[in-house]
């Protein structure tokens, strides 16, 4: 992934796929189809979604590079692995109880 310009994922239905996460950590352009929360956690912010057609595909890959978007978020892992951990911890405090 560290040799790739921009990450395509053009999947008909998805929950939240890694390979977002893994491509913000990368600072990698996402262009997606319309998945799970993509329209909340990339659109205009790390990538564009883009409709599940061949055009609609082509036009993201297009406008990506003409450079018509750019990364407008710095992903901070180290604060997405603390909400997960946390998380984790408070379903864990409550299966305990």
């Amino acid at each position: 992934m560290k040799n790739c310009n921009a990450i395509l994922t053009s999947s008909i239905r998805e929950g939240n796929p890694v390979v977002f996460v893994e491509a913000k950590i990368l600072n990698l352009p996402i262009i997606t189809t319309d998945v799970s929360d993509a329209k909340i956690d990339i659109d205009k912010k790390y990538g564009i979604v883009v409709k599940n057609d061949d055009n609609s595909m082509y036009e993201g890959m297009k406008k990506f590079l003409k450079n018509q978007f750019v990364i407008k978020n710095e992903f901070d892992y180290v604060a997405f692995n603390e909400n997960i951990k946390q998380q984790i911890d408070n379903l864990l405090e409550e299966v305990i109880k």
